[in-house]
């Protein structure tokens, strides 16, 4: 499929040159002739070919201008936090690898360094922006909004978005609502009933939206299975994010296991990794036996739990990149035109040994401590 890309773009091929047959084309690169028509189908959809039924695909227009660049901007300390690092990799990944199969080319970068002049001497024009970031308006002055398409996180694009005098924004997010719905859902198959949730948000609004979701999320499953509701445990201030969460995630997760007798809770959900390691941590200090430690199920958002035991609902995070470039593309193309579209990704259940009752005392060495090694 590069090879014809390329020929395309060679300016010794004569818009309407006719393209290997099907045979041809599945002889020369040893494929299949189904792989063959789905590489054509991809080309034609791009523009890069033309397919007239029952006579065959020809060579469009060659295109001489460089690609078309999409941008993933982030916040500076997003790009060069820790325990975001792995989160991000798999968002621009997925993001780059799209955009090279569209034809476009991709920059991943700082919203300092674009706001930098001496920088942004050296970009090419920009078609697109996704906007990873914690801010409601983070492109800079110099980036005609009219012109450059637009995808953010669904929770972060602007309220009025597609009004008069404000651009059309895409929206790419998770369901945080559905994944604290399939945590609860998976323990209650497993026979849990009493459920407690460790959230991070602060009872007033603050950043940690996905937190309230994921609790939402929660007590619709535990609504919707018939489980009776069980005490959301949360931090006494708001958290920053990072090594904060854990700090802030002390205090209530303490609490939690203290009032274990008394609430009856046989599983946690943790509103993510940080949640999960400060309960680890607090049932690991209260010596408590292994046989009554209860059923625990988190988020892989957040720091690396160093283990592969404790059950995780899994962010799409790929498919999120993937979608964002698709938006881009489709909008810069002519294919997506209109309102802003949302898509609302869902998230994924990865069952694992801490799902079950009594799975402390089932790992090899019941005395050993397992968590992350953590020292905010």
């Amino acid at each position: 499929m590069d090879d014809l890309r390329l020929r395309a773009a060679d300016p010794a091929t004569a818009p309407g040159e006719a393209v290997p047959t099907l045979r041809e084309l599945r002889l020369r690169y040893d494929l299949s002739s189904g792989s063959v028509t789905a590489c054509l189908r991809t080309l034609s959809e791009e523009g890069v070919l033309v397919t007239v039924p029952r006579v065959g695909a020809f060579f469009a227009l060659p295109t001489q201008q460089r690609p078309p660049t999409f941008l993933l901007a982030v916040e500076d300390d997003l790009e060069h936090s820790a325990p975001l690092v792995g989160t991000l990799t798999r968002v621009r990944s997925a993001f780059e690898r799209r955009c090279a199969q569209l034809g476009g080319a991709s920059l991943f970068v700082g919203l300092s360094r674009l706001r930098d002049t001496a920088y942004r001497r050296g970009l090419p024009a920009i078609s697109g922006v996704f906007a990873w970031t914690e801010e409601r308006e983070p492109l800079p002055a110099w980036l005609p909004t009219s012109d450059v398409h637009q995808v953010r996180l669904a929770s972060r694009a602007p309220d009025r978005a597609g009004d008069a005098g404000v651009p059309v924004i895409d929206r790419v997010d998770m369901d945080q609502v559905g994944g604290g719905r399939a945590a609860v859902e998976h323990l209650v198959h497993l026979g849990h009933r009493r459920i407690a949730f460790l959230g991070l948000h602060g009872r007033p609004v603050d950043d940690h939206h996905w937190s309230r979701a994921r609790e939402q999320g929660w007590q619709a499953g535990l609504a919707g299975t018939g489980s009776a509701a069980g005490p959301t445990y949360l931090p006494a201030r708001q958290p920053i994010r990072g090594d904060d969460e854990l700090v802030a995630a002390r205090e209530p997760a303490g609490r939690l296991v203290a009032e274990l007798d008394d609430t009856g809770v046989t599983a946690v959900v943790g509103a993510n990794n940080e949640a999960v390691a400060a309960l680890l941590e607090a049932l690991a200090a209260g010596a408590m036996h292994p046989n009554r430690w209860p059923a625990v199920v988190g988020f892989d958002t957040g720091r690396d739990l160093g283990n592969d035991f404790v059950s995780s609902i899994q962010s799409p995070y790929e498919e999120m990149g993937r979608a964002a470039a698709t938006l881009l593309w489709q909008r810069h193309s002519g294919q997506l035109t209109g309102p802003a579209t949302a898509r609302i990704l869902a998230m994924t259940p990865i069952p694992r040994l801490s799902s079950h009752s009594a799975w402390k005392a089932t790992l090899p060495d019941t005395n050993a401590v397992p968590i992350p090694s953590t020292t905010a």
